[in-house]
């Protein structure tokens, strides 16, 4: 016992695992289970953050071409910049960010250990 005592004093750093929290997201999510399930033949019950990640690119495009012009519509170097440097909210999914590189940046959360759960908790 003294040594898990020991751990609350170390912070553990990683990207921030956002559940499904609404009864849409929710509903979204089993029509892509039941999807794989009958067309593939792959079964899942936990999701990750990839199983959501095609259909966010897709919503990120049509909030680009919503918003964007038809000079930059027929452009592909004006259209691929207005991803860049940008956050992204879709309702559902999580917030997200590219930045100027073009890179989704994930968000960080800091945990300190529970000692009677024994295990790493967002504060």
């Amino acid at each position: 016992m003294v040594a898990l005592q020991g751990f609350r004093s170390l912070l553990k750093i990683q990207p921030c695992i956002q559940r499904p929290n609404n009864s849409q997201t929710l509903g979204l999510l089993n029509q892509f289970i039941n999807y794989t399930k009958v067309n593939y033949n792959v079964t899942y019950e936990e999701p990750n953050e990839f199983v959501f990640t095609g259909f966010t690119a897709v919503l990120w495009l049509a909030q680009i071409l919503h918003k964007a012009g038809t000079k930059e519509a027929h452009s592909g170097k004006l259209l691929a910049s207005q991803f860049l440097n940008r956050s992204f909210s879709t309702p559902n999914t999580a917030h997200y960010y590219v930045d100027e590189q073009g890179e989704r940046q994930n968000r960080m959360c800091i945990m300190t250990f529970n000692v009677a759960s024994r295990s790493f908790e967002v504060p």
